[in-house]
């Protein structure tokens, strides 16, 4: 489902190139070589800050990242991703890291959309803290959560729906690393929510 969603990501960016083509031939054609010149610049930057290469190990788990990325842009919400490990050794489904990483961002993404600020941003860590020996991901984003929904994310009949923001995916996200033995958990301040998965790195026998 990922790679199918990775090409739909990619036939898009190849739509609007046809369109840059032609106001770039428009721009020409008017002799206008210093607006052509920035228009390039833009698109350039545009293209880079899209097609970031993400080394993570599991193709599926790229195309993953790099399609919510490209999501959020659509939004003007700026996401980056730092991928300390790659996760080869994680002892975890592929399809599991996924719904995590994608129940995660998928989430803070429904938050900003309504956010009316300006700058918007989510940011992805994935490490292996060798000290606990734990994969961490972490996915923080841009604005405070409320205390009262903080405090009710995780509840299995909770829904924050009516406060325009539904908390997709919190529950069975804390299910899948539940089955692995880790924990997740939410810290706040002022002006961030992040939301911290953490696994274990050896496989554990109720892990599956």
């Amino acid at each position: 489902m990922e790679i199918k969603r990775y090409f739909q990501v990619i036939k898009s960016q190849r739509h609007d190139f046809i369109h840059h083509l032609h106001t770039l031939y428009g721009l020409i054609a008017q002799q206008k070589f210093q607006d052509t010149e920035e228009y390039i610049e833009e698109v350039i930057e545009d293209v880079r800050k899209i097609n970031e290469v993400i080394p993570i190990h599991h193709p599926a788990v790229s195309a993953l990242l790099l399609t919510l990325k490209q999501q959020a842009y659509t939004k003007n919400i700026q996401m980056s991703v730092i991928a300390k490990d790659n996760l080869a050794h994680i002892p975890c489904k592929v399809t599991d890291i996924n719904r995590v990483l994608g129940n995660l961002i998928s989430n803070a993404m429904d938050a900003l959309t309504h956010d009316k600020t300006q700058d918007s941003w989510i940011e992805v860590l994935i490490e292996l803290e060798h000290l606990s020996n734990e994969y961490i991901f972490t996915v923080t984003n841009s604005g405070e959560i409320d205390s009262h929904i903080a405090s009710k994310l995780f509840n299995n009949q909770f829904t924050t729906k009516s406060n325009n923001h539904e908390g997709i995916g919190l529950i069975a996200t804390k299910r899948i690393i539940e089955k692995y033995e880790g924990m997740i958990y939410l810290e706040t301040t002022s002006n961030t929510t992040a939301f911290i998965a953490r696994l274990p790195a050896m496989k554990k026998n109720k892990a599956i």
